[in-house]
């Protein structure tokens, strides 16, 4: 998922975001609410995943389809990737919901799954809840032709098990276009 938190300093011409983040529901790593996680009512049973431990690095393959790509060229984005391949997986943390204007998703499960917490986390504590902060948003509904989100699945591998890198470039592609959407839609940004 990514976590997005809107500047409230603006001046002519500057990014609306403040800070970006991604964190995973089910990665213990870094994770302070997995008792929560553990213990929500999964009214399906597939929405609940096993936990992994988290502090992993993120697939080569799919960093390369966003950062060894000529598609997706912009001034940062050599400081951003090198960013983005020391980091380590890991878990979300309770306060997300007041640090954050948009967590975005990518699949019902993801939508349902967060939905739920912050709801278990506001009956422990109130000011959770707290209205703009912590929107949950399925990034699928700014690809969808038919108001239905469009679930944003991770790529199948190759028969060996390997990644597909042709496989990452259309994913990216997708969560591009969906970016695009949701940034065009709720930030009123426009490509220049």
């Amino acid at each position: 998922m990514y976590l997005f938190q809107e500047s409230t300093k603006l001046k002519n011409g500057d990014w609306r975001i403040q800070r970006a983040d991604s964190a995973g529901f089910f990665v213990r790593a870094g994770s302070d609410c997995i008792p929560v996680i553990d213990n929500l009512d999964y009214t399906i049973q597939r929405f609940k995943k096993p936990l992994m431990d988290g502090a992993e690095p993120a697939l080569t393959t799919a960093l390369d389809s966003v950062f060894d790509n000529a598609s997706f060229s912009f001034p940062a984005k050599q400081a951003i990737g090198q960013a983005m391949f020391t980091r380590l997986s890991r878990g979300i943390r309770k306060d997300l919901f007041l640090t954050y204007d948009f967590i975005i998703v990518f699949t019902n499960r993801e939508h349902d799954n967060m939905v739920k917490l912050r709801l278990a986390l506001g009956k422990q504590d109130r000011s959770l809840l707290r209205m703009g902060k912590g929107r949950v948003i399925h990034l699928g509904i700014y690809l969808s032709t038919d108001g239905y989100p469009r679930e944003i699945m991770v790529p199948p591998r190759n028969p060996d098990g390997s990644d597909n890198r042709g496989n990452w470039n259309w994913k990216t592609s997708e969560l591009k276009m969906g970016l695009k959407g949701f940034l065009t839609s709720e930030m009123d940004w426009a490509e220049l």
